[in-house]
């Protein structure tokens, strides 16, 4: 150790030199501790919001998804509407189209026959009515006078019968025949 000089230091001060360095260690280490922590409240925080907006933004994606799809499936319905209304338009046309051709004569030919049957009819009823109305008059003329007749008869018969079973029971109660018995047995 030829040539290094050495340094006599006294061990207090050597002592509050090395309290005084570990202070300063200390202090420099308490910076940066709280300048770290400082920077991970920051990192935290911004990692909260950013993690936020990744969610509000996956959220919009999904939505605008959804939306894109229920879009595409209303437009694809639209369009399968449309196309079948086509068809089945197409199809209504056409075949009322031929069930027209088809039954224009046919309601021209039932129309002319209605309208000849009913003109017909009207002419027959027009002819008969009277004839029906005098025979249902003379029909009800006869059933009425016949009833009067046969009422009559019958009043005669019965009043017949009554005279003779009067002149029957007469005699059991001890009197002689009714003058009114003897007219109605002359008669008939």
């Amino acid at each position: 150790m030829a040539g290094a000089e050495r340094e006599i230091t006294d061990p207090v001060e050597a002592a509050k030199h090395g309290i005084g360095s570990s202070k300063r260690l200390i202090a420099a280490t308490l910076d940066d501790l709280s300048a770290h922590h400082s920077w991970l409240e920051t990192y935290h925080r911004d990692e909260r919001l950013r993690a936020e907006r990744l969610r509000r933004r996956e959220l919009r994606d999904r939505l605008e998804r959804g939306v894109r799809h229920a879009m595409t499936r209303t437009k694809r319905a639209a369009q399968t509407t449309y196309v079948g209304g086509r068809r089945v338009a197409r199809f209504s046309k056409r075949h009322a189209l031929a069930f027209a051709r088809w039954a224009s004569p046919r309601l021209q030919t039932f129309v002319q026959h209605a309208a000849e049957t009913t003109s017909t009819a009207w002419c027959w009823s027009r002819k008969h009515t009277p004839i029906f109305a005098h025979q249902a008059f003379s029909a009800a003329h006869d059933g009425f006078a016949w009833s009067v007749q046969a009422s009559e008869d019958a009043g005669h018969v019965f009043r017949q019968r009554i005279a003779t079973l009067a002149d029957e029971a007469r005699p059991s109660f001890g009197a002689g025949p009714l003058p009114c018995a003897a007219a109605v047995n002359s008669n008939g």
